[in-house]
């Protein structure tokens, strides 16, 4: 329930932990705004989740001696978002009005900023606060921006890979957009993830993966003077391919109105020929103010990681020596959960030990290190361990086909069905995930985009 309203023309700060001015200075009407969707009046700023941040205004002569930025940002505020990834240098008018927004460092990917500071040598510093919630994240850190006045690395736009899973022999074509500001040649180091590395003047290889396993491929492009930039790492499973899963709706719905039943039904396939487990399937049902893409399905993802961590589990080596509750030469997983369920860093810890391995909390046994399994799986490895604890929430799945009753709050508009679905893994090969999402608005609401 909101509070007393107040006059934004004369704001006053009456706290009796105020130790400033009484009263405030008129309130003024941001500069820059926008909705989960994509905004008709600042289009630059994307569309997703959101949480904008105001970082320093840049002023040259405080760097009389050198460093700092160019002179062209002089003057000019630099924003962020935390949630969408992006920097923004702004100007403004001499009235204080909006002038114009345009991309800051947009080379440099940043890991949910949340904080940015003009150093007193001129570097920008930043705070990343990491990808996770409320946890240790492996990508949080302090970072910053030094400008580099002499010749550049070129900059990787995107890569891409036309198919990251499927039956021996697997062919891909990877293909990287990348260019360099001084226009200089570049060439293309590959890492096919085998050991092997290619060297082209063009930005597309070609390789035929004889060999089950999982392949993690990059490429480092260069130019003429020795400057490099890496790419992202691509994961490729050879010898295993991605379920495919779809929702059938009743109908074909599109719209849904509360208390009124939508009929589903699931179908999972798996082009290798495996038959379909019912219990490797996950449904889940979600209700949101606004269409969001890129966090619909991130509940889904956290619940349904503990059925994809069991299925890891048995495709990888832990099978050997680990097993759910029965004992074994190493710990079963339900004595692990019950240690650690009441220590808030065993998550991390236990993440790092799997990548790690090691010895000596539950005997002499030596656990074996898995340096190339990634950080995503090791999350979902133990969000399965963890939900074995007597005193962990058991997040059932709906079932793979039937009724929901929708159930939304007041002011949510959106329906998300989400369904996947995990396969038990191929000789050699990691088990895969299959996931589809379907979107229903609210009867009488606007038409999601």
């Amino acid at each position: 329930e909101s509070g007393i309203t107040f006059d934004p023309q004369k704001p006053i700060n009456d706290s009796k932990n105020n130790t400033g001015l009484r009263e405030l200075p008129p309130t003024k009407p941001a500069y820059v705004y926008y909705p989960y969707d994509e905004s008709k009046e600042f289009p630059q700023v994307g569309s997703g989740g959101r949480n904008a941040m105001a970082g320093p205004t840049y002023y040259s002569d405080l760097y009389p001696n050198g460093g700092g930025l160019p002179e062209y940002f002089n003057g000019k505020t630099i924003i962020y978002e935390w949630m969408r990834g992006w920097m923004k240098a702004v100007s403004f008018f001499e009235d204080g009005t909006l002038n114009k927004m345009e991309p800051f460092a947009s080379d440099i990917k940043v890991n949910n900023l949340i904080d940015m500071e003009m150093g007193p040598n001129g570097r920008v510093y930043l705070l990343e606060y990491g990808s996770g919630w409320f946890t240790q994240n492996e990508n949080s850190g302090l970072s910053y921006i030094e400008y580099n006045g002499g010749n550049r690395p070129p900059i990787i736009d995107n890569m891409v890979v036309d198919h990251t899973s499927g039956k021996l022999p697997l062919t891909i074509i990877a293909k990287v957009e990348a260019r360099d500001r001084e226009e200089d040649a570049i060439s293309y180091v590959w890492n096919l993830g085998n050991g092997e590395t290619k060297e082209t003047t063009e930005p597309e290889i070609s390789h035929t993966f004889d060999a089950a396993g999982q392949y993690r491929i990059s490429v480092e492009v260069k130019d003429d003077k020795g400057d490099a930039v890496q790419s992202d790492v691509i994961s490729i499973v050879a010898g295993n391919s991605r379920p495919e899963v779809a929702i059938n709706l009743d109908g074909g719905a599109t719209i849904f109105e509360k208390g009124v039943p939508v009929k589903y039904e699931v179908k999972a396939t798996d082009a290798d020929g495996e038959t379909i487990d019912p219990k490797n399937i996950f449904v889940s049902v979600d209700y949101l103010e606004s269409f969001d893409e890129q966090n619909m399905s991130l509940g889904h993802q956290q619940v349904s990681a503990a059925v994809t961590g069991k299925a890891l589990t048995q495709g990888m080596d832990c099978k050997t020596c680990h097993k759910e509750a029965g004992p074994s030469i190493g710990p079963n997983y339900k004595a692990v959960a019950d240690k650690y369920i009441k220590d808030k860093k065993a998550k991390s810890y236990l993440q790092k030990k799997i990548v790690s391995g090691g010895g000596g909390v539950w005997g002499e046994v030596v656990m074996p290190a898995h340096p190339n399994i990634t950080q995503d799986e090791t999350r979902q490895v133990v969000e399965y361990i963890m939900s074995l604890a007597e005193t962990s929430a058991k997040v059932k799945s709906l079932p793979a086909s039937g009724s929901i009753v929708p159930k939304p709050t007041k002011d949510d508009k959106v329906m998300v069905i989400t369904a996947s679905y995990t396969d038990k893994g191929q000789e050699g090969t990691i088990p895969l995930t299959g996931m589809k999402t379907v979107v229903l608005k609210e009867k009488g609401s606007d038409t999601p985009k």
